[in-house]
């Protein structure tokens, strides 16, 4: 059954007004200085940054794993995928094209969506099966296909579930759920069939993510957690010295925050 949970009915915790909660605690712990067009991280806390035309892996220590230097091959990419540590996807929107590759950014394979009638697709992203999920912003549908390209099952369309026009940035597989974010409407959640279950309406975040029943994002200069499980969103004002942060990504304990000339990285308790 499909249900709708607006955050007027959820509990908000602000961790300033509420002292049950601990404000956070974030000690700044070193900066990658460079200008950097995408920053990405993984559930291993590596982190992928493309920089002139290359996209270079970094463990959580610091040190460069693989580099990947054909960037550009379709332009400019649109987005990082690197929901599976053992597969990144570099997308291309304006040309529908993913390229696939493994964990030492190798080319597995590229795939040209158009193929299959996908135009402008809005958001992609890594299956829990190692399959790719795409949303299909001309049908309005979320389809499951394999690295042939191959379309295994898609969803109904979304438009007839939610009563809008969803135009997801991200998508999420985690936990036996797909979440597509909108900004403007917030998290649709699917399960791995494709049926909708309902809509989360937390709308206006970004450097969304989605990880172990939990989401996270930045909206107003402060960190908000959601926990599925209880349905309580926890805000945590970010600094002043985070300002001018043009995105974020959570990793485990750190929390990176890509500016204008660098990447600082700070270690993260939220108590």
């Amino acid at each position: 059954m499909s249900c709708v949970l607006n955050t007027a009915n959820a509990q908000v915790e602000n961790d300033v007004n509420n002292p049950s909660f601990a404000k956070p605690i974030l000690e700044f712990l070193t900066s990658i200085r460079g200008q950097f067009s995408i920053m990405e991280t993984d559930v291993l806390g590596n982190l992928f940054l493309i920089q002139e035309g290359q996209l270079k892996k970094i463990s959580p220590s610091g040190d460069t794993i693989a580099v990947y230097n054909d960037v550009k091959r379709f332009g400019q990419p649109t987005s990082v995928d690197a929901t599976n540590p053992f597969k990144t996807l570099l997308y291309y929107k304006p040309y529908s094209t993913i390229v696939i590759l493994d964990n030492m950014l190798a080319v597995r394979g590229v795939i040209n969506l158009r193929k299959n009638g996908i135009f402008n697709p809005t958001a992609i992203g890594t299956s829990y099966d190692n399959k790719l999920w795409v949303f299909d912003d001309k049908e309005f549908k979320l389809k499951k296909l394999n690295d042939e390209n191959r379309v295994l099952f898609e969803s109904t369309d979304l438009r007839l579930l939610t009563g809008k026009a969803p135009v997801p940035q991200q998508l999420f597989d985690s936990e036996g759920k797909v979440y597509l974010y909108d900004s403007l409407m917030g998290f649709i959640v699917l399960d791995y069939y494709g049926a909708y279950e309902k809509t989360l309406h937390l709308m206006n975040w970004h450097s969304v993510n989605v990880r172990e029943n939990r989401l996270s994002g930045i909206r107003n200069d402060s960190l908000l957690l959601y926990t599925l499980k209880t349905p309580n969103i926890k805000e945590y004002p970010l600094p002043t010295s985070l300002e001018g942060a043009l995105s974020a990504s959570r990793a485990g304990d750190k929390l990176y925050i890509r500016k204008r000339n660098r990447i600082d990285i700070y270690k993260i308790n939220l108590n």
